[in-house]
C-alpha cells in the first residue's frame, strides 16, 4: 500500500518549486505611482523612519496618495502581507485609504485612516491571482500631507516570482466612429480639389485630412521678409498658415483703408498659394491678439457704437469692414482657386473683455449674423471657424469649434495641458463635443514676457505640448504664435496693448525671423501629422483605466493610444510644465484588442528620459508589411529614384532602435547598420540609427519599401524639400528652406555651410555664391554631404560703451553688403533693453536671462546718420523660470551664456562695472553675420 500511495502522490510535489518570500521595496518601484513625490525604500515618501501610530517598521515602502503599484503574480503567489497606515511624518489632514485587488477583484480594503492612529495589518490569500494591484486613496479630502506607508510588505510562493505588471491599455471596446459628413462644410476649387468634414476630420480628397497651421501676423513683419519666413514655416512641417487681420491697422481713420506694405494682406496670401501653403483667415472683426480695442477703430467707441452686440450700427461697421477684406480676397478663395480653406470670426466671444471692457453679448445669433455678413462680402470657405474655450456660444452646425492650450500663459501651478484625457468626449458648455473634429487651434509653442512674469520657454515644452494636444484626440493643430513679430506702429502709435513694442512670443520662428531650437521640437509632430494625417485622423483615443489626472504627480506615467481596430500609435509623455519628472526605466506595455493582445516590448522593456516624448506605432501595415510595433517614431515619408516608398523612423533619446514584424507577411530583409532575427512568428530588425541605417523590406504581397532610421538629433534637424527635380530629405545644421527646386542653405554666425541630401542627385550641384566643394558630393550613409565656404564678412559695424547702461552703435547699409542679415546679440543685465534712433523706439526687449538678437535688415534705412542707441533700466524683481521650474527672484544675476564665438563673428565685452548691484549694464553685443546660399543641380 506505501508503494501505490507513493505512486499516486501528483509528480508536481515530488520536485515542487522553492518557496521565497519578496518583499515590497525589493521590486522595481519605478512604475509605482503617487500624487507627490516619489517612492521610498524602508522609509517614508517625507524621507524619515517607516512610523505608524507610534511603532516604528524596519523594511517597506513609503508612498503617497493617489497611487498605484501593479504586479504580475503568474499565479505562483500564496499570500501578501502588510502592515499599513499614515506615517508619522504627516501632519493634518492626512487622511488614506488602502486598497488590494486581485486581477480587479477587490481583495482587502483598510478604510479610511489618519495621522496618528495604529497600523493595520492586511493578510491576504492570493493563490490563483494572476495580477496584484496596490492602490492608494486620498479618502476623498484631497491628498494634503497623505503620507502613506506599506510597512513589512511582502509576497510568498513558489515558482516564478513577482514582477511589476506592464503598463495596460484595454482597446477592446473602441468607440464608434461617427462618419455622417457635415453637408454644409464641402467645396471644390476648379482644379477637381475637394475639402469636407464630418464629426471625426476633415476630408481633402476622399481622405482623412489633419490641418497643420502656424500663426504669422502679416502687419507685424517686414513685407520683404514674407516670403523667406513662410518658406521656413513650411520646411517646419507645415501645411497652413493662419492670420488674423487686424482692422485698426488698416482703417486707422474711418473710411480710410489702407491695403499696401506690411498691410498688403492681399499679396501675403498669394504668396502663401505659390508655395503650396493653405490660409486660415481670421478676420474677426474683434481679434484680440494683444491689440488695442482687440483690433477694433477707436472712433467706434467714441461714436457710442455697442461693439460686439446686436447693436445694427455694430453690424453695419462689421459689413463694412467683410466688404473691404472681401475685395482683397477676391480669387483667392478655395473655391475659385486659391489658398484660403478656413474662416474665423470674432474670438473669445462673451467671454474676453478685451474692447473697452466689454466681453461681447448676442450669443449664437450674434455669430450667425457674421457668418453671413462675411458669406455676403465673398468671404465663402469650406469652413467656418469659432472660438469656443470659455463656454463661448457655438451655433450648431455652422461652426468648427475651436480649442487651444498654453503652459507659459501666466505663473501658476503645473498645466493640466500635458495630461491624457479625450477632448472628443470632453463635456463642453455650450456644444457637443462628440459632434465635431477636436479642433485646437490655438496651441502655444510659447508665450511673451510682461510685467514681472518672464518664463524662458524650454523646447521640450512645445514639443509635449503639441504631441498631447494630438494624443488627445486632436485632429487640427494650430499654433499660436509660430512666427513672433513687432507690434504695428501707424498713425496714432503703436497698436498693442502693452508699453512694449515686442510681440515675439518665444516661437519656433522669432521675432527677426531667425529660428530657435522649438522649431526643431516641433518637427516631429508636423511631419507626422501632414505625412499620416489620413492614418492617424480616424483613430480615437484610449486611456488606461486611471490615467494621472494631477499635473504635480511625478511618479505616475503619462501615457495613452489613438487606434481604429487592432492598429493605432501608443502616446508618451514625461514632460511637465513646471515640474521635473523623473527618468523611467525598464517599461513596457499590454494593449488588449478584442481577440488578442500585444506586449511593447514582447521582452524586456525600454528607457523613456526625462522631458521626452515619444509616438510608437503598433500593429501597422506598411505596404503588406506587418509591423508588430516600433521602438522608434515615425517621422515622414519619400521615395527613391524608382518610386519605392522610404519610410522615415527616429529613435527617441535612450531608446533602443527596434522593429518587429510578422514573419509570415515578409518576403524579405536586408538592413544596414542593424541585425535580424527570428523568433516563433516574428522577425525583429535592431537597429543602430544614423545616416546609414537603410533596411529593405519586401512584402508577401510583392511590393517593396526601405525605412530609414535617424538619431533623434538628426531628426530635428531634417527637412523634406521640393529640390533638384523631386521631393528629396535635406539633413544640416544649418537653416534650410526651398523655393523654385531650388535650395538655400543659411547660417548666422558661420561661414561654413553644410547640408546632405537623401535621395542623393544624379547631377552635379552648382552655388550661386561661396565656394562648392565637392560638387558631387560626399557620402554621408545613403546622404549625399555638400560643403560650401562662403568669404567671411566682417561688418562694419562700431560699438562703443559696453559695460554701461547705454551703448553707442554706429555704422551704415554696407554693413549688410555680402550677408542676409546682420544679428545683434545682446547679453545685459536690466529690467528691460531698447534700442532707438533720435529718441525713437524701434524694439525692445524684456529681461529673462537669455540674450536679445536683433535682426538688422529691416533697419536698413536707419543704419545712416544717427547712431542706434541700446540702453537698459535697472534690474527690478521679476517671475521666471528656472530648470522648468517657477521661483521668484529679485535683482537677477547676469547667466546668459557666451559660449564659443562663430565663423565671422566678433564680440564686444567688458567686465562689470565695480558696485553694480540694482544697475543695469550691458556686458556684451556680439555681431553675427547671416549667411545665405542658394544651390541648384547643375546641367
Amino acid at each position: 500500500m506505501l508503494a501505490i500511495a507513493i505512486l499516486m502522490f501528483p509528480p508536481a510535489l515530488a520536485t515542487a518549486a522553492p518557496g521565497w518570500t519578496v518583499g515590497l521595496q525589493e521590486l522595481d518601484l519605478g512604475r509605482m505611482s503617487q500624487g507627490w513625490g516619489s517612492p521610498q525604500v524602508d522609509k517614508s515618501v517625507g524621507g524619515g523612519p517607516l512610523s505608524i501610530g507610534g511603532r516604528k517598521f524596519a523594511n517597506g515602502v513609503g508612498a503617497h496618495a493617489a497611487g498605484e503599484f501593479a504586479i504580475d503574480l503568474h499565479g505562483a503567489a500564496r499570500r501578501f502581507s502588510a502592515w499599513v497606515g499614515v506615517d508619522d511624518d504627516a501632519q493634518p489632514p492626512g487622511s488614506v485609504t488602502f486598497q488590494l485587488l486581485g486581477d480587479g477583484k477587490t481583495l482587502w480594503e483598510s478604510g479610511v485612516m489618519r495621522a496618528g492612529a495604529p497600523a493595520k495589518e492586511a493578510d491576504v490569500d492570493l493563490r490563483g491571482v494572476q495580477r496584484l494591484t496596490l492602490r492608494v486613496g486620498d479618502a476623498g479630502d484631497g491628498d494634503g500631507m497623505d503620507h502613506a506607508d506599506w510597512a513589512e510588505a511582502r509576497i510568498e510562493g513558489t515558482g516564478l516570482r513577482p514582477k511589476p505588471s506592464p503598463y495596460a491599455l484595454d482597446l477592446s471596446k473602441l468607440r464608434a466612429l461617427n462618419l455622417a459628413p457635415k453637408t454644409s462644410w464641402s467645396a471644390s476649387n476648379p482644379a477637381g480639389d475637394h475639402l469636407a468634414a464630418n464629426a471625426e476630420y476633415l476630408v481633402r480628397n476622399g481622405k482623412p485630412w489633419i490641418m497643420v497651421s502656424g500663426e504669422m501676423h502679416p502687419a507685424r513683419y517686414p513685407s520683404g521678409q514674407w516670403e523667406e519666413q513662410i518658406l521656413k514655416m513650411k520646411a517646419g512641417g507645415l501645411n497652413t498658415i493662419s492670420a488674423y487681420i487686424f482692422p485698426s491697422m488698416h482703417e486707422e481713420d474711418e473710411g480710410v483703408f489702407t491695403w499696401t506694405g506690411q498691410r498688403d494682406i492681399r499679396r501675403f496670401v498669394k504668396l502663401c498659394a505659390k508655395h503650396g501653403m493653405f490660409v486660415f483667415l481670421r478676420v474677426g472683426p474683434f481679434c484680440n491678439g494683444e491689440c488695442i480695442n482687440g483690433g477694433l477703430p477707436q472712433y467706434l467707441h467714441d461714436q457710442g457704437v455697442k461693439v460686439r452686440t446686436n447693436d445694427p450700427r455694430y453690424f453695419d461697421y462689421v459689413r463694412k469692414w467683410y466688404q473691404q477684406v472681401g475685395r482683397q480676397m477676391t480669387g483667392l478663395m478655395f473655391k475659385d482657386g486659391g489658398p484660403i480653406v478656413a474662416l474665423q470670426v470674432e474670438n473669445e466671444f462673451e467671454l474676453a473683455p478685451f474692447a473697452w471692457g466689454f466681453a461681447g453679448a448676442g450669443g449664437e445669433g450674434h455669430m450667425r449674423v457674421l457668418k453671413r455678413l462675411a458669406i455676403e462680402a465673398g468671404l465663402i470657405t469650406p469652413i467656418y471657424v469659432c472660438t469656443a474655450w470659455g463656454g463661448a456660444p457655438v451655433p450648431s452646425g455652422e461652426f468648427l469649434p475651436g480649442q487651444g492650450g498654453y503652459a507659459w500663459i501666466a505663473p501658476g501651478e503645473p498645466s493640466p495641458n500635458y495630461l491624457f484625457t479625450d477632448m472628443h468626449n470632453a463635456k463642453q458648455a455650450k456644444y457637443d463635443a462628440t459632434q465635431y473634429p477636436v479642433a485646437n487651434i490655438e496651441t502655444g509653442p510659447g508665450f511673451f514676457c510682461y510685467g514681472q512674469y518672464r518664463p524662458a520657454i524650454p523646447p521640450e515644452s512645445s514639443e509635449a505640448i503639441a504631441m498631447m494636444m494630438t494624443a488627445r484626440g486632436g485632429n487640427l493643430l494650430g499654433y499660436y504664435m509660430y512666427q513672433g513679430g513687432t507690434h504695428f506702429v501707424g498713425k496714432h502709435g503703436s497698436t498693442g496693448t502693452f508699453p512694449s513694442l515686442s510681440y515675439d512670443f518665444q516661437g519656433p520662428l522669432r521675432e527677426f525671423g531667425q529660428a530657435n531650437a522649438i522649431y526643431d521640437y516641433l518637427k516631429p509632430v508636423n511631419y507626422f501629422l501632414s505625412d499620416f494625417g489620413d492614418l492617424l485622423a480616424p483613430m480615437v483615443v484610449a486611456l488606461p483605466e486611471d490615467p494621472v489626472a494631477d499635473s504635480r504627480n511625478v511618479t505616475g506615467l503619462r501615457y495613452g493610444a489613438r487606434a481604429h481596430g487592432d492598429s493605432g500609435f501608443l502616446f508618451l509623455n514625461n514632460y511637465q510644465d513646471r515640474v521635473q519628472l523623473p527618468d523611467r526605466h525598464n517599461l513596457q506595455f499590454e494593449l488588449k484588442f478584442a481577440h488578442n493582445s500585444l506586449r511593447i516590448p514582447d521582452k524586456g522593456g525600454f528607457d523613456l528620459k526625462q522631458g521626452e516624448s515619444a509616438i510608437l506605432p503598433f500593429n501597422l501595415d506598411l505596404d503588406g508589411a506587418h509591423l508588430d510595433y516600433a521602438l522608434a517614431q515615425l517621422f515622414t515619408r519619400t521615395q527613391t529614384d524608382d518610386g519605392r516608398a522610404v519610410y522615415v523612423f527616429f529613435t527617441p533619446e535612450g531608446m533602443n532602435g527596434q522593429y518587429v514584424f510578422d514573419t509570415k507577411t515578409l518576403a524579405g530583409v536586408k538592413a544596414k547598420s542593424a541585425t535580424v532575427s527570428k523568433a516563433g512568428s516574428r522577425t525583429t530588425v535592431s537597429v543602430q540609427p544614423g545616416t546609414d541605417c537603410l533596411m529593405q523590406v519586401k512584402s508577401k504581397s510583392g511590393r517593396e519599401f526601405e525605412i530609414l532610421t535617424l538619431t533623434r538629433r538628426q531628426a530635428l534637424r531634417l527637412t523634406r524639400q521640393d529640390i533638384f527635380g523631386r521631393r528629396r530629405l535635406v539633413l544640416s545644421d544649418n537653416d534650410v528652406v526651398a523655393s523654385g527646386g531650388k535650395l538655400r542653405v543659411s547660417q548666422i554666425g558661420g561661414a561654413k555651410l553644410g547640408f546632405a541630401v537623401f535621395p542623393a542627385p544624379k547631377a552635379t550641384l552648382v552655388a550661386e555664391t561661396g565656394h562648392l566643394a565637392h560638387p558631387g558630393g560626399e557620402s554621408e550613409g545613403v546622404f549625399r554631404y555638400y560643403t560650401i565656404q562662403v568669404s567671411k564678412v566682417k561688418p562694419d559695424i562700431q560699438i562703443e560703451g559696453i559695460g554701461g547702461a547705454e551703448v553707442k552703435i554706429t555704422s551704415s547699409p554696407s554693413a549688410l553688403a555680402g550677408v542676409n542679415d546682420v544679428f545683434l546679440r545682446v547679453s545685459y543685465l536690466g529690467n528691460e533693453a531698447t534700442l532707438k534712433r533720435d529718441g525713437a523706439l524701434l524694439c525692445d526687449n524684456l529681461f529673462n536671462h537669455a540674450p536679445w538678437e536683433i535682426g538688422l535688415k529691416r533697419f536698413r534705412e536707419k543704419l545712416t546718420g544717427a547712431p542706434l542707441v541700446l540702453g537698459v533700466t535697472p534690474p527690478a524683481p521679476i517671475v521666471e523660470i528656472v530648470n522648468n521650474q517657477q521661483v521668484n527672484s529679485g535683482a537677477p544675476n547676469l547667466a546668459a551664456p557666451k559660449g564659443e564665438l562663430l565663423v565671422g563673428s566678433y564680440e564686444v565685452t567688458s567686465a562689470p562695472p565695480a558696485g553694480i548691484a540694482n544697475k543695469g549694464y550691458i556686458a556684451s553685443v556680439t555681431v553675427l553675420p547671416e549667411y545665405a546660399v542658394w544651390v541648384d543641380a547643375g546641367q
